[in-house]
């Protein structure tokens, strides 16, 4: 039996400034404890995702750093998730006020991204509205 890697490669990450900018003002949003999740349809094939962690929640950069981990090696292992829609910009904003564990944190996120999935199969019969 072969075994499908899950990696997150440099393309997947989203790191333009002006393509972030965009993505938080006129993307569309959803809400699932403990992430804010924005996402923008894109013209690629792939999802690219920016993760962020706020200073005012968070004050210390160790605390940050360890809560992106954790997410990202969440996002990582429950991707595939996402197969078979189209490719789109992906924000997710850690809002929770305390440091879950990964297991805590696994379970939201899985959770966000069948929200997502749901609102993208949803709206892609319906004209799209910003949710906020």
């Amino acid at each position: 039996m072969q075994e499908i890697r899950t990696t997150f490669t440099r393309e997947e990450r989203l790191s333009s400034v002006t393509a972030i900018g965009t993505l938080f003002g006129s993307g569309l949003s959803l809400f699932c404890f403990p992430f804010k999740l924005f996402y923008k349809p894109n013209n690629r094939e792939g999802f690219r995702i920016v993760i962020s962690v706020p200073k005012r929640q968070h004050k210390k950069a160790v605390t940050r750093n360890l809560l992106k981990r954790r997410i990202r090696e969440s996002y990582r292992r429950n991707k595939q998730m996402l197969a078979g829609m189209k490719g789109m910009d992906i924000a997710l904003v850690y809002i929770g006020s305390g440091i879950l564990d990964y297991a805590e944190i696994d379970k939201s996120l899985t959770n966000a991204l069948a929200k997502l999935k749901e609102n993208c199969s949803k709206n892609s019969s319906a004209p799209i509205h910003n949710t906020d």
